[in-house]
């Protein structure tokens, strides 16, 4: 089972307000400047600020459960999201650059 999702961000602030919007929790910022957004359930994601623009983790697309309106907070948030329908998806464009697939929870 994964524990923890370590990214590397351009904008550490955007990508840790891109996973709240994903899973409804607050990101919570950790004292040497990460943010750590923990859902109910799976595993943390844990954000940094990448040190050089190439190291960030833009290469790490994802599919996620979340919930119905997961969407619509990104959406909410500024974020880019695909039109309803599948595969449904979002980008952090500030931050990692990394499409995110969305699962609706059942």
């Amino acid at each position: 089972m994964i524990a923890e999702i370590r990214l590397q961000s351009n904008n550490v602030e955007s990508t840790a307000t891109f996973w709240s919007a994903i899973f409804d929790v607050p990101a919570v910022q950790l004292a040497d400047g990460r943010w750590r957004v923990a859902p109910a359930e799976g595993p943390a994601v844990v954000v940094r600020t990448a040190t050089v623009a190439e190291t960030i983790s833009r290469y790490c697309d994802m599919t996620v459960r979340a919930d119905g309106a997961a969407a619509d907070r990104l959406r909410a948030a500024a974020f880019e999201v695909s039109l309803p329908g599948w595969p449904l998806s979002a980008v952090d464009i500030n931050g990692t650059d990394a499409t995110v697939f969305l699962v609706v929870k059942s």
